[in-house]
Parts: C-alpha cells; structure tokens; sequence
C-alpha cells in the first residue's frame, strides 16, 4: 500500500477492477468520476460532504429543522492523509480530515456482481464545534431526474417522490430502510445503505444521505 502525506499537488488517483475505473482527486482524497470497462464512458459522480446548522430546542434526535443554507464541515479542516492499497482482491482509498472524518472507497475484484458496487464506508466523528450540525454525504451525478427520486419502504418497495421548491430541505428529506435512488432515461445511480437513515435529492443530478444527527 502506499501513504500520501502531502495531498496538497492536486492531480488524480485510479483504482480499479475488472468493471469500472475510479478518478480520485489527490487534493481531498474524494471521488471525482467512473470510467465504464466496457464502453470507456466516463461518467459523473462525485462526492461531497456538508452540514445544515439546525435551530437550538428546535432540532434533535427525533426532529430535523435547518437554521439557514447548507455549510462546509470542512473549514478548519484539510485532507491530512490518503491511504491507497491495491491488491488481487479489492482496492481502495482511505482518506483522512483530522479526527472528524475517516472515508474509504473501496473496489473489489472477485468476478462477481459485487464487482459492479463502489463500497463507501464513513467514520465519523462529531465534535463539539459540529454540535449543532446535522451531516450529510453528497453524491453528484449527470442524471437529469430534475424534481424526481426514489426512496424504499421497509425495503419491500420504492416509493417516487417528487421535490418542492417551497419546502425548505427538511421538508423533503425522507426516511429510507435501505436504498434511494435518481434515474433518467439513460443511467440510474442508486445507494445501498446498511442501516435505515434520512436522505433527499436536493438538486437535480444529486442525492444525499444524512450521516449523524
């Protein structure tokens, strides 16, 4: 495996398996594109990361309401390590913000359907100064679904919400068991989680999921 300790020259990172090939910025350690094995189509999908500062007495555990726009979590904070490992059976980039975010991107290679998923896995840890901020993972994509997306129930089936302008974005978050998802008439990216969490397409082309509340 290799250590990046200065992150700072920018220029990219390539994983890859027998399907897809992942562009990984050098600067943030964050994905920035899929390369398709079988046409060479580049495709779209970044990652981001970002909080929504919530109203005091009026947000919690069980309640989600914004005080104002979205905010970057990552101030004060720079990509201080990137761990890359590339091996016969899976690969991956692990990078570092501090002690408040641990992020992994992983491929693997086993010539099975599992080779068709990119793995995500967050670690996080929330601070005294994000207190008050509800955290959530972006994922950026071409797709044109404009106001529409998907959400399960209960994982038995999907359930098409559509986005109102008027609502602020706790109004269209919703919760999903396992899965939500934007499509046009060409691709469909959809995300698998491993336990039931909030998650709302705010914009067309995107999704996000909450990440701690």
């Amino acid at each position: 495996f290799e250590v990046m300790d200065d992150v700072s020259k920018g220029g990219d990172i390539f994983i890859q398996n027998a399907q897809m090939r992942l562009e990984i910025d050098a600067s943030t350690g964050l994905l920035k594109s899929i390369t398709s094995a079988d046409n060479l189509q580049v495709i779209p999908l970044e990652i981001k990361f970002g909080g929504y500062k919530t109203l005091l007495k009026r947000s919690g555990a069980y309640l989600f309401e914004s005080d104002g726009p979205e905010r970057a979590i990552f101030e004060n904070d720079a990509a201080s390590h990137i761990v890359i490992v590339k091996g016969p059976i899976a690969s991956y980039i692990t990078v570092v913000y501090g002690s408040l975010l641990f992020h992994t991107v992983r491929l693997l290679k086993t010539q099975t359907h599992l080779d068709n998923a990119i793995f995500i896995v967050n670690h996080l840890s929330i601070e005294q100064r994000h207190s008050n901020v509800e955290m959530f993972m972006r994922i950026k994509t071409s797709i044109d679904n404009g106001q529409e997306f998907f959400t399960d129930l209960n994982g038995f089936q999907w359930m098409r919400r559509q986005r109102t302008s008027k609502l602020k974005v706790e109004g269209n978050y919703y919760p999903i068991t396992n899965s939500i998802f934007i499509q046009d008439k060409n691709l469909r990216a959809t995300l698998v989680t491993n336990h039931a969490q909030g998650a709302t397409s705010a914009n067309s082309g995107e999704f996000e999921v909450m990440l701690d509340k």
